[in-house]
């Protein structure tokens, strides 16, 4: 599971305890997975969008 910290976040931080990780999951279209799985880490962020 693909999962980013939104403990910046306005609203989705708002979603968990104070003493929680505060994460949410990454949604990909089908179309990009293997894309994701293949680029490195460093541009793996290309994929987050809001």
């Amino acid at each position: 599971m693909l999962i980013v910290n939104v403990d910046n976040h306005e609203l989705f931080k708002l979603f968990h305890k104070p003493s929680d990780e505060k994460c949410m999951v990454v949604i990909l279209r089908e179309d990009q997975y293997d894309e994701w799985l293949d680029e490195s880490a460093a541009k793996s962020m290309k994929f987050m969008r809001q």
